[in-house]
């Protein structure tokens, strides 16, 4: 039987699960570079050609699959990938390592991961795999898609709505003469709100732009 897997969205992102949204929260809210579903990667099962967009690529290049199933689709998908592009470095946080493969199982999905060399977690990303150094970039393994990375476009995001929002106020208080002074208050004090937001978000972004040239330097 089919189940409807529910959408979340985070701070202008939706993610494809609850598991997933959370995950990610913890990356936002500790303000760490990451992307969400921004490659396209291509790999062929036999007789066809597919390709595969990965949950969340850290700044280091690693990449996370946010798994609440390992189901037997997604475990014959992620065995091609690892036979025909074994450079690229995809791990697993898993939400519950100790699930069984399927009814009857006598196998976990840590077991089956650890079996076919693939690095996991239990429901957050671990810190030391946030700081691992970066790899060397293999050359065309991936596509890479046109969406760009979470802090982008949650600044461009939330100074938008701001700016839409004091507009929208600004416009019906002029229509009510009796609050005009009031209005252009409100306006000014918005607007102010506005830019300050708007700065605040951009040194948050320049200084995780930062810290991954560093970590890119290093």
């Amino acid at each position: 039987m089919f189940t409807r897997v529910k959408k979340k969205k985070v701070k202008g992102i939706t993610f494809r699960s609850m598991f997933e949204s959370e995950v990610c929260k913890k990356l936002m809210d500790n303000k760490i570079f990451f992307e969400y579903e921004t490659l396209t990667i291509p790999f062929s099962v036999p007789e066809s050609y597919h390709t595969y967009v990965p949950d969340v690529v850290l700044g280091n290049g690693i990449i996370i699959e946010i798994k609440g199933q390992l189901t037997l689709a997604n475990r014959d998908k992620h065995l091609y990938i690892q036979r025909q592009l074994p450079k690229l470095d995809i791990r697993f946080v898993l939400q519950n390592s100790k699930s069984k493969l399927y009814k009857g199982s006598k196998t976990t999905y840590a077991q089956w991961l650890d079996k076919h060399n693939f690095l996991w977690a239990d429901k957050v990303i671990p810190q030391e795999w946030i700081d691992e150094r970066p790899k060397e970039e293999p050359d065309r393994l991936f596509i890479k898609r046109k969406s760009k990375p979470y802090k982008y476009r949650s600044l461009k995001l939330q100074a938008k709505r701001i700016w839409s929002f004091s507009k929208m106020l600004f416009d019906g208080l002029l229509k009510l003469p009796g609050l005009l002074l009031l209005g252009l208050l409100m306006s000014v004090i918005l607007l102010t709100l506005t830019i300050v937001k708007f700065v605040t978000l951009l040194v948050d972004s320049s200084v995780s732009l930062k810290k991954l040239i560093l970590i890119e330097k290093g």
